[in-house]
Parts: structure tokens; sequence; C-alpha cells
């Protein structure tokens, strides 16, 4: 799954570079913007990998700190050096008047995933002035973590019809029409809905036998064609073709578990560095401001991977429990195991 979460990375660093240069719209896949997609992508798969790693150990206190390790070290990383070198760096202000204003230190708040989107001075004559706008997910994947667990203890091997449920409220606020007063949850309600879905797909215990390679084929060559003829209707589509490609493609895929995985460090570091590539040079056509904006994301995601992510994980687990521990507590959730 990692190549599948670091292809969904770069297609929403590809998407914002297209943004972030004004030009609009950005590539196109089924009807959905290229970073759109890449985020669906994401969310399909972390529904599935973290209700199974819930269902495998259902421990609150273990399954925060796993979580945590897994998404605070990196966040703190890039929110922190945001503001200390990136934003000195980058700001019409002086030293001085960049440090005394208090619109630089309540950025701080990024790392207790309420992130501020902009710095004093910064990017201010930029199509858009945020220093990193790809934050905004961060708050709403873990608000998807604590209900998978929150639906593990209170329904227990039912927490599929919470999942379900959960899922289409979701599906309902991304459908809400332009003017309505929850039009401001349409973004939110589509990444929760694709959670939704990979978490209901775990649950009912899919598996790669429920995905003939030729149906997924035809499914999603036929979704691509759709996009370019009715946009709408490949949109709505997409709940299903997506999930199931993705899955799909992402249950075939083996894997160890000592790998390296780029995907989380690309997604944080891929907005502020497109942003400086345009502040270096902003008559850069857009092929080649994007294509150096992903060489530099990739070689600041291995840096973020061996110095800060690895080893964080590595402390998740040192942590997990023996076998025996595990069978138990399996057995003690009986069948919510996926």
């Amino acid at each position: 799954m990692r190549q599948l979460r670091l292809l969904a990375a770069v297609a929403v660093v590809v998407g914002h570079g297209y943004v972030l240069n004004g030009i609009t719209p950005a590539p196109r896949v089924g009807g959905i913007p290229l970073h759109t997609l890449g985020l669906y992508i994401f969310f399909t798969i972390s529904g599935y990998l973290i209700t199974s790693s819930w269902n495998r150990w259902p421990n609150i206190p273990s399954f925060v700190r796993n979580r945590a390790l897994r998404i605070l070290p990196a966040l703190a990383a890039v929110v922190l050096l945001t503001v200390v070198v990136i934003g000195p760096l980058a700001t019409d202000l002086t030293l001085r008047e960049y440090l005394s204003t208090s619109q630089t230190w309540l950025y701080l708040s990024g790392v207790l995933l309420v992130p501020q989107y902009e710095l004093p001075g910064v990017f201010d004559s930029h199509v858009s002035p945020a220093m990193n706008g790809s934050l905004w997910t961060l708050g709403i994947e873990a608000c998807c973590y604590l209900a998978t667990a929150l639906l593990g203890i209170a329904l227990r091997r039912f927490a599929w019809i919470g999942t379900l449920v959960l899922g289409v409220v979701a599906i309902a606020l991304a459908l809400q029409p332009a003017g309505s007063s929850l039009e401001s949850l349409r973004p939110a309600g589509a990444v929760c809905s694709y959670f939704a879905i990979g978490a209901l797909a775990c649950h009912l215990r899919v598996d790669r036998r429920h995905f003939p390679t030729v149906l997924i084929v035809g499914l999603a060559i036929g979704w691509v064609l759709l996009g370019e003829f009715n946009a709408p209707v490949a949109t709505t589509a997409a709940w299903l073709v997506v999930p199931a490609t993705v899955l799909a493609i992402a249950l075939r895929s083996r894997e160890s578990s000592s790998g390296v995985d780029l995907s989380y460090g690309v997604y944080l570091w891929g907005y502020p560095i497109q942003q400086l590539v345009i502040q270096v040079n902003p008559d850069l056509p857009v092929t080649f401001s994007v294509a150096l904006t992903i060489v530099f994301t990739l070689a600041v995601a291995t840096l973020s991977w061996h110095y800060l992510e690895a080893p964080a994980l590595g402390l998740k687990r040192s942590a997990r429990p023996e076998p025996t521990q595990r069978l138990q507590s399996k057995s003690a959730l009986g069948a919510t195991t996926a």
C-alpha cells in the first residue's frame, strides 16, 4: 500500500502545484481535481488500515499512542521549521516585526491539529497566501480515528452498522448544495465518507477475491471516460469506483513492515515547498515548477522518514503486545476482528 499512498501524495502535490501557479482547474480524473482524488485515495486506505489496526488490538491508550506516534513527530517538525526557518526567510517584514507578531506564534497551534494557514508577510503576493494548505485534513483524520475507536467500544461486533451510518451522513454533507448552511462542511464530509467506505470494507472482511481484475479495470476505465463527458455523474460514481479500485490494488500488494514510506512526508511538505519554488521563480512554467517541487519534496520527505517517522514507528512497534496477548485481545472482542 505504500506505493499507492505515495502516488496519492504526489497527486496532491501536482494538483496543488497547478492551483498555486494560478492555473485552474487543476488536472482532473473522473471529473475530480487531481489533489482531491489523492485525498480520497488516502482516506480510503486509512479507513481500511486504521479499522484493521483497531480490530487487531482494541485498546484505547495503545491506539491513541500509536496514532500520535505516526502523525505528530513529522507534523511538529514541519510546523516548527515553517515558523522558525521558512517564515523568516520568506516574509516581507523585518525579522523583529515577524517575531513580534502574534500571528507568527499562533501558527504553532498546527502541532495540536488546529492549523493556521498564514504567516505575517509571507506569500502575500501569491495566488494563495497559505503557508501549508494541506494541514486541514489532519484534524479531520484524527476525528475519524477517534470515531473508529468509539464505535468499536460502543458497538463491538456491530461497529460496521455505526460506520455505515456515519458514512451515509458524511456523503449527505458532501452533497450539500451551494448556498446551504452546511456548505462549508462539504470537503470534510467528502473525505470522511471515503474513510468510512474503507473502514466498512475492513469490517465486512472484504479481500482481493471480491475484486475481479477485469471488473475493476473496466469500472476504472469507464469512470475516467465518463468524467470527460459528464463530470457530475462521474463524481458521484467515484464513491463506488475509487474505493473499489484502491482496495483492489492495495489488497494485492505485498510489502514488509520495514519498508520506506515517504507518503506522509510528501503530503506535509509539498505545499510549502511549492510556495517557495514559486517565490524564487514565479515565471517558471508550471510543469517545471511542479517537477522541481516533487524533487525537493521527495528529498525532504526522505529525511523526515529516516530521522523522525521511522524512529517514532520503532517506538510504536516496541510497545506492541506479544502474540499471546494479541490473541487474548482478539478473543475478547470476538467477531469484530478483521
